[in-house]
């Protein structure tokens, strides 16, 4: 028997490759080319704001931050669904800055005190624009990016 045919027998890396793809590959089917109904993203982010809201209006903006952060690192831009990036690859750069910015300005809204009514309203335009997106990735049948 050769050294080659004796490790093999011994368990060298076929058994540890095999594990290592076993661990690895369920990973792979989300992370990438996964169909995604992206209207479905909108209402978990809409679920999020509206907390969010909620909690500065009861006198906790740092937790209503932490909601609009949750809402889009969390949700807008969850590595299973990255709705930032698709927008971005399938519709425009242009859209995808623009939903950006308005996530950013609801916790500077919230920074500087702006009234509830306000925050609600930015809160509504941003809920606008992505479900305007959501419907047209759903209709480009976007993958996960």
């Amino acid at each position: 028997m050769s050294d080659i045919e004796s490790h093999y027998q011994l368990g060298g890396p076929p058994k540890v490759l095999c594990l290592a793809l076993c661990l690895l590959f369920p990973f792979s089917l989300w992370a990438s080319g996964e169909k995604i109904e992206w209207s479905s993203r909108v209402p978990l982010i809409e679920k999020k704001l509206e907390a969010a809201l909620s909690r500065y209006q009861s006198g906790s903006p740092k937790e209503a931050k932490t909601l609009v952060s949750d809402a889009y690192f969390g949700i807008f831009e969850a590595v299973t669904a990255n709705m930032e990036v698709a927008i971005r690859q399938n519709i425009s750069q242009k859209k995808a800055y623009e939903v950006e910015n308005a996530f950013v300005e609801i916790r500077r809204m919230i920074s500087t005190k702006k009234e509830p009514s306000l925050i609600h309203s930015q809160i509504k335009k941003v809920l606008t624009e992505l479900k305007s997106q959501a419907a047209e990735l759903d209709r480009l049948k976007a993958e996960n990016p």
